[in-house]
């Protein structure tokens, strides 16, 4: 076979084309000559080093040149991933049926040798990419060439490529304008000379170009916008994702709590809000490390938001500790009616009381509110806590009328009032001062003192605690109505 010089790879080719181009320059088909180089098409799909070998003789390129073809046309590290421009992708991120291109890139090279213009029509590698979507030479939206199932087919471009020059050569096919974005001329010079200065240059380039797709998509559905051209809605969407990614973080933050806020329904959670976002970064992306930031930075405003239970998996990570209870989840755990509850929190001050969310979306602070909720999980009855402290229904009342007990709740018509904790708090304190030696003194209940000297039992109580009345019980109290005062101790005070 005589020698292939005279092709040499224009900027941004790939091996494919350039195998393409130099078949069309001798009248044969590709197959033809990638048998001839030592190989079959498969093997120039796999990148077999034997047949590159083969190639680098025949048309004369050095070491440098093809290096540079690679890295345009991605080098397949393991089963699913892929190295182009120093940077891993996913392998249908830039292996995919539907041939993307810009036509007016292939007439111009047609029409730069109309005797043989395919052997000057070359697909360009960042044509593979699914978010490179416009043409910055002509400024102009990539459009679909051809589709091929199968890689061979797909890749035999001397075929694909005459069966297209018609349409190519009529301008048929060409894409619409599309002004240049900032996201167009960002990806544009990443990828030509691997130089960032957004908060994106830390990031995967495969990740950071989704996630602007996702972001900007659901974006662009919150505002209500819409297009019947699905690459202008894609170009509009990376547009719009990219506006936001590029600041960082927190402007990532505000434009989630943003959608979030447009799922405000009862029972709207993550997917209603976030969508298309969602959807691909739990099925897709959630294993994948370069989608961590994004991943990390999504779950925040998700707990900051949703009532997200513990041990719940959240883009791939278990929720170690419940951020937030809704009046919904709060129930359940408590196994009260919603109706019930929410009166309750709006008493204890953690909801407001014209606070407009519904029981599934009113939330606050798990955390700071816990004890709140244990104490309302906690509440008895009058009589389950005169049973638990051993008193009178007369004692009881009295407790409460004097304040020395307050009921945790005084919403009407409550029958869980009491928290039994406060009642054993009260005899463990008069147990601490208690003596358990009567002696030869005249000792009575504190009810029945109260009723003799017509001192109020929280006057009492008050004077046992100063030590101005002496307070008695067996060893082994547990009762309140077990302590008994000494009425001798009584003149200090009446």
């Amino acid at each position: 076979m005589a020698l292939l010089h005279g092709i040499s790879p224009v900027a941004r080719e790939t091996v494919p084309s350039l195998v393409a181009r130099l078949a069309a320059s001798k009248g044969v088909s590709l197959h033809q000559l990638v048998l001839d180089l030592g190989g079959s098409m498969k093997r120039l799909v796999s990148q077999d080093r034997e047949l590159f070998e083969n190639l680098m003789a025949w048309a004369g390129l050095d070491d440098a040149e093809l290096e540079e073809l690679l890295s345009w046309t991605g080098e397949p590290i393991g089963d699913v991933r892929m190295r182009f421009r120093n940077e891993i992708f996913v392998s249908r991120a830039l292996r995919n049926p539907v041939v993307q291109g810009c036509p007016r890139c292939l007439r111009d090279d047609a029409m730069s040798a109309p005797e043989d213009p395919l052997a000057a029509m070359a697909m360009r590698g960042h044509w593979q990419m699914r978010e490179m979507v416009t043409c910055a030479t002509h400024g102009a939206l990539l459009v679909p060439l051809w589709t091929a199932p199968h890689p061979t087919a797909r890749n035999d471009l001397t075929a694909r490529l005459t069966e297209i020059l018609p349409t190519i050569l009529s301008g048929s096919l060409d894409g619409p304008m599309a002004t240049p974005t900032g996201y167009d001329r960002w990806l544009e010079h990443r990828l030509d000379k691997d130089e960032d200065t957004s908060w994106l240059s830390g990031q995967s380039l495969y990740a950071a170009t989704t996630f602007c797709r996702l972001l900007g998509g659901e974006l662009l559905r919150n505002d209500g916008q819409d297009d019947a051209d699905p690459q202008a809605v894609r170009h509009a969407s990376l547009a719009a994702g990219f506006d936001v990614v590029r600041r960082g973080p927190d402007a990532i933050r505000h434009a989630l709590h943003d959608l979030a806020a447009g799922a405000n329904g009862s029972l709207d959670e993550p997917q209603k809000a976030f969508g298309s976002l969602w959807r691909d970064m739990r099925d897709y992306h959630q294993d994948n490390e370069a989608f961590e930031p994004f991943a990390d930075i999504i779950r925040g405003v998700v707990l900051g938001t949703w009532p997200i239970a513990e041990g719940t998996v959240l883009l791939g990570q278990t929720v170690s500790q419940r951020k937030l209870h809704s009046v919904g989840t709060a129930a359940f755990a408590l196994r009260v009616a919603e109706g019930r509850l929410r009166p309750l929190l709006v008493e204890a001050g953690v909801i407001a009381v014209d606070d407009p969310r519904p029981d599934s979306r009113a939330v606050f602070d798990a955390q700071a509110h816990g004890g709140t909720l244990c104490a309302i999980g906690s509440l008895v009855t009058d009589q389950e806590m005169r049973c638990a402290v051993g008193m009178t229904e007369a004692e009881l009342r009295a407790l409460e009328q004097d304040g020395v007990l307050q009921p945790r709740t005084r919403l009407p018509g409550a029958r869980l009032r009491w928290l039994e904790a406060d009642g054993k708090a009260l005899v463990d304190e008069l147990n601490a001062l208690a003596d358990a030696n009567p002696g030869s003194a005249k000792w009575e209940t504190i009810q029945r003192a109260q009723a003799n000297s017509k001192v109020t039992v929280g006057r009492i109580i008050t004077a046992i605690r100063a030590r101005q009345i002496r307070v008695h019980a067996p060893a082994g109290n547990r009762s309140y109505h077990g302590f008994k005062v000494c009425r001798s101790d009584f003149g200090a005070i009446e």
